[in-house]
């Protein structure tokens, strides 16, 4: 089994990049989050499904969100969508179920290490024995690294893939 981590700063392009290896490799299945512009304002993130291109609200900050919107947890400026991580957990239930490798997943980080959001997910896929392509800040690699068991094959790329 081999996890394969896109990694560098905020704004590197870890996104870009896994989307372009999903496009150039045509297999497996997952998501990467999208960054979402209001007049040229950085408002938040949606998540994108990759065999499909269906987009689902993931993130937004708190002004811009309306009075419908269900908080699964806030951290910071930032609120998460419930109805957003609920279809994206429908989604990985269904790649899962089809025995789908490899799985995307865009981006674990400080909250997942804190166990939350994405993090059970993560931890089915490693018990699946799946193979694993991730998006993960270069500040929380090694931690990330440290949920995976010794058998998994570690890759960090830290570059564009062209």
């Amino acid at each position: 089994m081999k996890v394969t981590i896109f990694t560098g700063e905020i704004n590197s392009g870890k996104s870009s990049n896994i989307f372009n290896y999903f496009q150039k490799e045509q297999k497996g299945d997952g998501w990467i989050s999208e960054k979402i512009f209001e007049n040229q304002e950085h408002i938040g993130y949606n998540i994108l499904r990759l065999s499909t291109n269906e987009s689902v609200t993931f993130i937004r900050d708190r002004n811009h969100t309306d009075t419908n919107w269900k908080s699964i947890l806030e951290r910071g400026n930032w609120n998460f969508s419930e109805e957003g991580f609920n279809i994206s957990q429908k989604w990985g239930e269904e790649i899962l179920s089809q025995n789908t490798s490899p799985i995307y997943i865009d981006e674990i980080g400080k909250i997942e290490l804190d166990g939350l959001l994405f993090r059970a997910f993560l931890e089915k896929c490693i018990t699946a024995k799946r193979e694993i392509i991730l998006g993960v800040r270069d500040v929380f690699v090694e931690e990330v690294l440290e949920i995976f068991p010794s058998f998994y094959e570690k890759e960090i790329i830290l570059r564009s893939c062209q």
